[in-house]
């Protein structure tokens, strides 16, 4: 698992090595498996904790296990707590919504471009994140799965399937902490994982690699139909002060496709 790792990152960013390297880390299997890698492979990083402090305990004693983790393997570390549910109130949006905006937001102060913020998603999650969109109704964005890079976000584990890091945990005798709410099938993303994807596998054997597949293939299509937006349009565009201003009779010669996801870019 380590030298295909290796391979990947250096294929996916060739200036992996230069660049400084921060690891989002939760105390799961996943992030944990993700640090456990880089440190065998002498790959310097910076952890980043969030304690969403939605959890109790449990949140505590995620927060406890990392701080270990960094102090054994003389890692840097910053931890950050949120007040989620508070933050979910205000702004009348979902637990896992206001989450993940937090997150994300409070990931961009170590933003920059001399730097790398790596999460530990893996393939499978890639395949749950399609069905969910898949789910509300998605287009074709939507069905391109996680994007292993996304501006100096990278997703190194996406190369792997859950199964397989476990096993490199169990390997490597690797301590982790299991999130309980990953077993409640209140939130949509278990009964995915729980209950949809064992029957497509009982349905059609190796359904996640298929699925997998198919998005591949869909986000070469994604990317084309990108380069063709652009290419059509940005000798078309003309800046009006805050206005992007177009010629209609430009705007109806071109397929309905390339018009679709010009304005998507617009929202």
């Amino acid at each position: 698992m380590l030298d295909t790792f290796k391979e990947n990152i250096l294929r996916d960013i060739p200036n992996f090595y230069s660049l400084k390297i921060y690891l989002a880390i939760s105390g799961g299997k996943d992030s944990m498996a993700l640090s456990h890698i880089l440190l065998k492979l002498d790959i310097e990083h910076t952890l980043l904790h969030c304690n969403f402090q939605l959890r109790g305990e449990e949140s505590d004693q995620d927060e406890k296990l990392i701080v270990a983790h960094a102090k054994s393997n003389n890692l840097k570390i910053f931890v950050k707590k949120f007040d989620t549910l508070s933050e979910s109130e205000l702004y009348n949006n979902n637990i896992q919504i206001t989450a993940r905006k937090l997150r994300y937001t409070w990931f961009k102060e170590f933003s920059g471009n001399e730097s790398l913020i790596l999460t530990a998603h893996h393939s499978d999650d890639s395949v749950e994140t399609f069905l969910i969109n898949l789910l509300r109704g998605t287009g074709l964005k939507g069905a391109t799965g996680i994007p292993r890079i996304n501006k100096n976000i990278y997703r190194p584990l996406l190369h792997f399937s859950g199964e397989e890091i476990m096993d490199f945990v169990k390997e490597n005798n690797i301590i982790f902490n299991e999130d309980s709410s990953n077993e409640s099938l209140k939130y949509r993303r278990n009964r995915i994982r729980h209950e949809v994807l064992p029957l497509l596998e009982s349905i059609s054997l190796n359904s996640k690699t298929k699925i997998l597949n198919f998005l591949n293939e869909n986000a070469q299509i994604q990317n084309f139909l990108e380069e063709q937006t652009v290419k059509y349009f940005e000798s078309k565009l003309i800046q009006k002060h805050e206005y992007v201003q177009l010629d209609l009779a430009d705007l109806m010669e071109c397929s309905n496709v390339i018009k679709a996801n010009f304005f998507a870019n617009y929202g």
